[in-house]
């Protein structure tokens, strides 16, 4: 019966005794917690705005990598662009220069063949009057005397020589 008897000093001691622990927490573990749960609040806070920051560096840098890359695909369009318009001029000059070659090649090829036309032509003549002068004598000599196988044979070279010279 003693705990009975003790019971409303008891409760009230454990009452103060709570009150007093109360007190304890609060005027000294409450401000120790408070302080390592906003050292802890702003170590989150920084790791959030560096995670920020970086976030942003990452998005302006693949930002500048798409810029470079695009620029990139730019220059190489104009470049084989420039390439093709190249080619196309290569390939005009060559067909341009093949032309005169070839029209070039046609005239000498022209005038060559007009020059052995002229030599064959020349030979002929030549060979022609020769003949003739060879036959003329033959048949001046069957017939005439010697005086006047010589006027004829002169008056025939003579012939001979104008027409090869015209």
């Amino acid at each position: 019966m003693l705990a009975a008897a003790n019971f409303g000093e008891s409760y009230v001691l454990e009452l103060v005794a709570l009150v007093f622990v109360i007190a304890f927490i609060v005027r000294y573990v409450v401000p120790f917690l408070r302080t390592a749960l906003e050292r802890r609040a702003e170590a989150i806070a920084a790791q959030l705005d560096a995670g920020e920051q970086a976030r942003a560096a990452a998005a302006a840098l693949v930002a500048d990598r798409r810029a470079a890359l695009e620029a990139a695909e730019a220059d190489a369009e104009a470049v084989v662009a420039q390439a093709r318009r190249a080619a196309e001029q290569l390939v005009a000059e060559g067909r341009r220069r093949a032309e005169a070659e070839r029209a070039r090649l046609v005239e000498r090829a022209e005038v060559e063949v007009a020059r052995e036309r002229a030599r064959a032509e020349q030979e002929v003549a030549t060979e022609v009057g020769l003949l003739v002068l060879e036959a003329t004598r033959r048949v001046v000599a069957a017939e005439l005397d010697a005086a006047l196988q010589h006027r004829l044979i002169d008056e025939a070279i003579a012939a001979a020589e104008a027409e090869v010279s015209a």
